[in-house]
Parts: C-alpha cells; structure tokens; sequence
C-alpha cells in the first residue's frame, strides 16, 4: 500500500466517524462507499509499496477502524433498543431483544 492510498483511508475513515458522531444516516451511508472505494483502489493499485507508509500510519488507520467498529456496534445496540421499545409498546414480541429503558 502506498503513503497516498493510506493517507486517503485514513481521511475517509475520519469523515465516517463524524458521520456516526452526527447519527447521519445519508452521510453514513455515502462515507462507507467511499471508504469502499478508496480500500479497493488500493487493493487493486500494483504500485508497490512504498516506506512512507509507516507502521506507526498503520496503527492510527487500525485504531480509526476500531473507533469506527465501536460507533457502529453502539448504534447497532441503539437501534435495536429502540425498536424493541417500540415493539414493546405496541405489545408485539421483542423477538428475544432486551431493552434497557
């Protein structure tokens, strides 16, 4: 992976935090392709490698990728949360969701 292909991750990884932060649906949802896009542009480049890309980029894009997995496991457990409540309140089942309000 090169310094460039990193870098670029590294940004789009950022834009998708804030757009978990803000509980944007829209922006999560164009900020993952993005992401997408530019992990496959680097997947895809025969370019090699170059020593730009230090460990120490590496570990702050691994640690971006952790916090991101975090936002979203949180939202995950939000959302099922709330449509639990919901169920709840119209008296369907909860389908086995535990609901913490």
């Amino acid at each position: 992976m090169t310094f460039d292909h990193l870098e670029h991750i590294i940004a789009r990884q950022s834009e998708l935090i804030a757009a978990l932060d803000a509980q944007d649906a829209t922006a999560i949802t164009q900020t993952t392709e993005r992401l997408a896009a530019a992990i496959t542009l680097a997947k895809n480049d025969p370019t090699p490698s170059d020593n730009r890309a230090s460990a120490e980029r590496v570990t702050q894009a691994l640690q971006i990728a952790n916090s991101a997995s975090i936002r979203i496991n949180y939202l995950m457990h939000w959302t099922r949360q709330r449509i639990g409540k919901i169920a709840e309140l119209r008296g369907q089942p909860t389908n086995g969701y535990h609901t913490s309000y």
